[in-house]
C-alpha cells in the first residue's frame, strides 16, 4: 500500500501542473523569495528551508533533489508533498531529475534497495518530464539549475522546449539543466561535464540578459563549498544546499521590493541547534 500512496504523490502534482510549461511564471507583489540549490537527499534542509520560508510569497527548489546523499526518495516526496500543498513551492527540474543519472549516482539503487523501483521509478520519471526548467518571478528574476544556453537566446525559445524528455534529449535543455557560468570565458566553450555542455561567460550572460529583461539570476548546480557564490558583478548566484559534499549548506532570501535586498542563510550543521533567522528580511 505504501508505494502506491508513494506513487500517488507524484501523479498529484503531475495533475497539479497540468500542461507542462518550460517556464514557470509568478507575479508576486510584495514579500521574499527563498531560493534552496541542490539538496541531493538532504531532508533536513529541505524541512529547514520550508520552516525560515513559512512568512515567505515563494520557496523554489532549485533542482537535484535525488541522487548522492541519503533520504533521496522522502526528500523528493517531501518537497513534492510540500508543492501540492501551497502553491507557493515550486519545483524547478535539476540535472539530477533524469534517467541519465539516477543509475549512477545511486537514485536508482536506492529505490531498489528499498524494494519499490519497478513500482514507484515509472511515476518519478514522468515527473521529471514535467518540471519546468526555468522560473520566472516578476518577469525579472531567473531561476534555473544549471545557466543559459547557446542557442537559445530568448526565453520564447525556452518557452518552445518539448516537454514530456526524461534526459533530456532535447539539446537546449540539457544546457540549461548543464552549463555553467565562469568570469574568464568569452561567448560559450565547451564546458567540463561532458558533451553537450558548456561554459557561459559575462558577455553571454550581460546579452541574454538585457534581450530578456533579467535583473537577477539565480541558479544551482555546482559546489560551493561557502554555500554560495557570487559572479557577474552580483547579478548571478550560485546557491548550493547539499549535504552530501560536506560544505556548507546555504539557502538564498531575496526580497520582492525593487533594491532585490538579500540575505544568505547558512543551514546550522546536521544535527547542530536550529538558529532561526531574524523575520521580517
Amino acid at each position: 500500500m505504501i508505494p502506491e500512496m508513494m506513487a500517488d504523490t507524484f501523479d498529484r502534482y503531475v495533475e497539479k501542473l497540468g500542461v507542462p510549461a518550460p517556464v514557470r511564471k509568478m507575479d508576486v507583489e510584495a514579500g521574499d523569495a527563498v531560493f534552496v540549490g541542490d539538496t541531493h537527499g538532504a531532508l533536513d534542509v529541505s524541512a529547514y528551508a520550508l520552516a525560515v520560508a513559512r512568512n515567505s510569497s515563494v520557496v523554489c527548489f532549485v533542482g537535484d533533489l535525488v541522487d548522492r546523499g541519503k533520504n533521496q526518495l522522502h526528500n523528493l516526496l517531501f518537497v513534492v508533498e510540500s508543492a501540492i500543498i501551497s502553491g507557493r513551492v515550486v519545483i524547478v527540474r535539476g540535472n539530477h531529475e533524469s534517467t541519465l543519472t539516477n543509475d549512477y549516482y545511486g537514485f536508482s539503487d536506492e529505490l531498489k534497495s528499498m524494494g519499490v523501483f519497478d513500482l514507484i521509478y515509472p511515476h518519478i520519471v514522468r515527473l521529471y518530464g514535467r518540471l519546468p526548467y526555468a522560473f520566472l518571478l516578476n518577469s525579472c528574476v531567473l531561476a534555473v539549475h544549471g545557466g543559459i544556453a547557446s542557442d537559445l537566446p530568448s526565453l520564447a525559445d525556452w518557452e518552445s522546449l518539448p516537454m514530456d524528455d526524461p534526459e533530456p534529449s532535447n539539446q537546449g535543455a540539457f544546457q540549461i539543466l548543464w552549463n555553467d557560468p565562469r568570469e574568464y570565458v568569452d561567448g560559450f566553450l565547451p564546458g567540463t561535464r561532458g558533451e553537450g555542455t558548456y561554459l557561459f561567460g559575462p558577455d553571454a550572460f550581460s546579452e541574454f540578459s538585457q534581450k530578456n529583461g533579467i535583473r537577477f539570476f539565480v541558479r544551482a548546480h555546482e559546489v560551493k563549498k561557502a554555500g554560495y557564490e557570487y559572479m557577474f558583478q552580483g547579478k548571478l548566484v550560485s546557491i548550493f544546499s547539499s549535504r552530501y559534499h560536506k560544505g556548507k549548506a546555504a539557502l538564498l532570501r531575496l526580497s520582492l521590493e525593487p533594491d532585490f535586498r538579500q540575505e544568505i542563510m547558512i543551514v546550522p550543521d546536521e544535527g547542530g541547534p536550529i538558529l532561526w533567522p531574524n523575520d521580517p528580511l
